[in-house]
């Protein structure tokens, strides 16, 4: 009864998980060029898709980070050192100890925009 009540448990987890990366997905697809537009407007200075500049290339990202720690990297960079994050403080040593800036006025929603358009663009 109680190996049952968890495989229950598990499948509506996956299913919810499923449901919810589907809407975020069509969602972000329409906001891909919001994304664009803010990644030029923003990033674009410090960095390229597919390559280095003066912070990491950011083509895939989802690929490389956690979704969670990408969108707290972006919003406080600084504020992940400070709590002794390693993978904060090792892009920090990587790139010539050049803190990112703080884009903590983007909005989640923002930030969105912005990895779903570095994890497709062309």
């Amino acid at each position: 009864m109680m190996k049952r009540k968890l495989l229950d448990t598990k499948i509506i987890m996956v299913g919810s998980f499923m449901f919810f990366a589907s809407l975020f997905a069509a969602n972000a697809q329409t906001d891909i060029a919001k994304g664009k537009k803010i990644f030029n407007s923003n990033c674009a200075a410090c960095h390229k898709l597919d390559k280095k500049l003066i912070g990491p290339a950011l083509g895939k990202i989802s690929e490389r980070r956690e979704l969670e720690w990408t969108i707290s990297f972006i919003k406080d960079s600084k504020a992940l050192m400070a709590k002794g994050d390693k993978d904060a403080i090792e892009v920090y040593n990587k790139f010539n100890k050049i803190p990112m800036m703080s884009y903590s006025y983007l909005s989640d929603k923002e930030i969105l925009n912005v990895i779903y358009y570095l994890d497709h663009a062309k």
